[in-house]
């Protein structure tokens, strides 16, 4: 049997060089031979993610990236018929307002990240098939520019550039499911400061039809 400590020391530093208070997220996932565990650290300036990794029995890996205030991590297969293991989508919701892809190399080690430009402020992600093609795309809440990105996977782990739909004020969480019941994946988002949900259409190929607001509670975050 083996057990897994992991001890979390994010550092955050200001401009003047004092320390901030960080806070963090941990979680878990796994594939057919890894187990890892993935935490956020946040500062004012400075932000990193550490990727904690058990690929044997031999101890755990241990791996610092660097992107600028990722806010939100989720996990997926991104490449069709990749079986190397899941890789990381991270939102980065301040300083270069883009999603960074991190792809598994197979053996509890991930790639340096690539880009994706998403709109201002892209606070959360959701990784799911939009256009009905099998891979896996991306959509991403954009909380400064009040809209929401849709990356389309070209089915080898490039994206095509972001196609961008108007939300509420300060879109936050989204989530997908087929709530017309015509076997595709629609789109919900809760908006942080209009206190409603934009709920959009998908047209089947991974293009949605203009939102539809509905009223939610004050101060609506998660749908």
């Amino acid at each position: 049997m083996r057990f897994l400590v992991v001890i979390l020391a994010v550092l955050a530093v200001t401009a003047g060089g004092t320390a901030a208070q960080p806070y963090g997220y941990l979680f878990p996932f796994s594939d057919e031979s890894h187990s890892c565990w993935c935490v956020e650290g946040e500062g004012i300036y400075q932000f990193e993610m550490w990727l904690w990794c058990l690929p044997g029995e031999d101890g755990s890996i241990g791996a610092a990236f660097s992107m600028g205030f990722p806010s939100n991590v989720i996990v997926d297969t991104l490449i069709v018929n990749d079986a190397v293991g899941s890789d990381l989508i991270v939102s980065n919701c301040t300083n270069i307002s883009a999603v960074s892809i991190l792809f598994n190399n197979g053996d509890g080690t991930f790639q340096s990240y690539v880009t994706c430009d998403a709109g201002d402020g892209p606070i959360n992600a959701a990784a799911v098939d939009l256009d009905g093609d099998y891979d896996i795309d991306l959509a991403v809440s954009n909380y400064v520019s009040n809209n929401i990105s849709i990356f389309l996977n070209n089915g080898d782990g490039t994206f095509q550039s972001a196609v961008h739909y108007a939300a509420g004020s300060s879109p936050r969480v989204l989530c997908f499911a087929d709530f017309d019941d015509d076997g595709d994946n629609d789109l919900a988002v809760a908006n942080y400061y209009s206190d409603n949900i934009s709920f959009f259409r998908n047209n089947g190929d991974g293009t949605f039809q203009t939102r539809i607001n509905y009223p939610a509670g004050d101060v609506t975050v998660a749908v």
